[in-house]
C-alpha cells in the first residue's frame, strides 16, 4: 500500500482541488500501487471526498468539479474522484459511486481507476486461456505478459486465439 502524507498549514482555497489532482497524477504514474490513501494534516478539519459524509458527497463533488470545468485539471479531478470513491466504497456497485460523484457511468469508464480495474481483469483472462491454450506458462513468460502495457495486452488475448502451444507464445513475445 502507498500513503500519500500532505501537510497543509495554512489557508489555501485550492489546497484540495491540488490534492486530488497530484494524487490522481502519483497514481497513474506509479501504475504498480493497488492501494492508497491520502492522509492530510491540518490545523482545522475540513471536509473533503475522503472525509466527507456519504450524504454531502454528491454536492461536495459538484462543487469541487465546477471549479475545474474547462481547465486542464478537469480530467485529472474526474479520475481522481472516481478513484477515491471507489476506493472508498469498495463494497458498493458503480452506478452508485457514479451517482455519489455526480458523474455518468461514461465518465467512469474513461477513468485511470477504472482502465486500471479492467486491465486487471483482462490481465487475468488472458493468463487463463494462455495456460489452457500453451499449457502451463514459465515464470520469464507471466513475467513478460504481466509486464505488458493494456493495448499489447489486448492485441495478445485477440492473438492467443491462433496460437497452437508454447512456441507461437514465445515467438509472439520476441516480436513484442
Amino acid at each position: 500500500p502507498a500513503l500519500v502524507l500532505e501537510a497543509q498549514m495554512w489557508a489555501d482555497p485550492e489546497f484540495f482541488l491540488r490534492i486530488y489532482a497530484e494524487s490522481g497524477r502519483f497514481l497513474q504514474q506509479q501504475k504498480t500501487i493497488r492501494r492508497w490513501q491520502v492522509v492530510v494534516i491540518c490545523p482545522a478539519r475540513t471536509l473533503a471526498l475522503l472525509l466527507e459524509s456519504e450524504e454531502r458527497l454528491p454536492a461536495t463533488t459538484a462543487q469541487i468539479r465546477a471549479r475545474v470545468v474547462g481547465t486542464e485539471l478537469e480530467p485529472q479531478i474526474a479520475d481522481a474522484t472516481a478513484a477515491i470513491l471507489l476506493a472508498r466504497f469498495t463494497t458498493r456497485p458503480i452506478p452508485e459511486i457514479c451517482a455519489m460523484a455526480g458523474i455518468t457511468l461514461e465518465d467512469f469508464t474513461q477513468s485511470v481507476a477504472y482502465k486500471e480495474i479492467f486491465g486487471l481483469g483482462e490481465l487475468d483472462i488472458t493468463l487463463r486461456l494462455l495456460r489452457r491454450r500453451c499449457g502451463g506458462l514459465t515464470p520469464e513468460q507471466d513475467a513478460q505478459i504481466r509486464a505488458l502495457p493494456r493495448p499489447r495486452l489486448e492485441a495478445l488475448a485477440e492473438a492467443l486465439l491462433d496460437f497452437q502451444g508454447s512456441d507461437d507464445l514465445n515467438a509472439w513475445l520476441a516480436v513484442g
